[in-house]
């Protein structure tokens, strides 16, 4: 979900915040009487540009879209809500979705949405469970953080590592605020646990007595506590620092 390039086009909300909802949506952006790559180039506003870099944002896209589609997969499996029979249909009519996803020739014009699975995508979105959607407040909490931090680093004399560290929590921070309607909120866990991973690796480089009582340390900590505390609030799970912060301050 951390892509190495920005989208230029973000899918619509989708109605429904479920895996369902975030893939019809992606399936729509695919819409196009063009070929996969010159399609996903210009999502990316590079349509111009070289064939190597054309395929791999032709890569890294479609790993989002695969990634969507095998989550509403295990959602559908899983749901213990929806009677089997209805599975079934599901499974049935949406099963020629694959060859959007996993096409044989990157080179030909996509294969559009059928009416039918657009009407089971929508069906199915009304039925899983959705998630929370993000409060206005919480996102202009998330960006003053982004800033407030992005200037700390900015501001500090630091090791090159610790930096880049850092800067990578601030890009995970805003990958998960603007690619929403993508991901949705499990794209804040997501992001969450990626940031921690950075934290982990400065805490563990450059050791507890070196970062501590450093003002960028304690800033970055309660930064990636603040995107825990909401990840938790959208998904309805007790946030992972709620305790463990602790061990990372004196």
């Amino acid at each position: 979900m951390d892509g190495r390039y920005e989208l230029k086009r973000i899918p619509n909300p989708p109605e429904h915040r479920n895996s369902a909802g975030h893939l019809l949506r992606l399936l729509e952006m695919l819409r196009s009487r063009n070929n996969y790559i010159d399609t996903i180039s210009a999502f990316y506003g590079k349509e111009g540009e070289s064939t190597h870099l054309k395929g791999e944002l032709y890569i890294e896209f479609m790993q989002i879209i695969s990634s969507a589609y095998h989550e509403f997969v295990d959602d559908v499996e899983f749901a213990s809500t929806i009677p089997d029979k209805t599975k079934s249909v599901w499974k049935e009519g949406l099963a020629g979705l694959a060859n959007i996803v996993y096409p044989i020739n990157v080179g030909n014009a996509l294969r559009d949405l059928q009416d039918s699975e657009v009407m089971l995508l929508r069906t199915a979105s009304t039925m899983l469970s959705e998630d929370e959607d993000l409060p206005k407040e919480d996102k202009d909490t998330v960006l003053d953080s982004i800033e407030r931090l992005k200037s700390t680093v900015d501001k500090s004399d630091l090791p090159k590592s610790v930096r880049n560290a850092l800067l990578e929590v601030v890009r995970l921070s805003r990958n998960a605020l603007d690619h929403f309607n993508i991901y949705g909120a499990r794209g804040f866990r997501i992001a969450f646990k990626r940031m921690l991973s950075e934290l982990m690796e400065i805490y563990l480089h450059q050791g507890p007595n070196e970062v501590m009582h450093k003002p960028w340390w304690k800033q970055a900590l309660e930064h990636v506590q603040l995107v825990d505390q909401i990840a938790g609030k959208l998904l309805k799970y007790k946030p992972l620092l709620e305790s463990a912060g602790t061990l990372f301050l004196p």
